[in-house]
């Protein structure tokens, strides 16, 4: 199957196939566990608009978070997708990854 835009093939093999989409929930959670005590910094390199350290704060302060790494981190990644919702692509989330370090963290969650 290949997916067609303004006359470019992209075929189902190629290695960047869904590389523009959106990334589902079920692939934000699996970041958020495999991301965990990293989020903060995450979330200062994260594209197009890192967040502030004051909106860090505020997840970290939120009671329901409290002390869960993993839960921070979904909490700031679904907030990144409400934020920038067509903008936040699978390509923004791996290029923080790489810059953060944690490329091999992406394996098998994009795929």
């Amino acid at each position: 199957e290949a997916h067609a835009q303004e006359g470019v093939s992209l075929p189902t093999t190629s290695p960047t196939q869904g590389i523009y989409r959106l990334p589902t929930h079920e692939e934000l959670s699996k970041l958020a566990y495999r991301i965990g005590s990293h989020w903060k910094s995450f979330a200062l390199i994260i594209e197009p608009k890192p967040f502030n350290k004051a909106e860090i704060n505020e997840i970290e302060k939120m009671a329901s978070l409290a002390g869960d790494p993993e839960e921070q981190a979904l909490e700031m990644l679904t907030r990144w997708q409400t934020r920038h919702t067509s903008q936040a692509t699978v390509e923004c989330l791996c290029q923080a990854l790489r810059r953060e370090g944690l490329g091999e963290q992406a394996v098998n969650i994009f795929e």
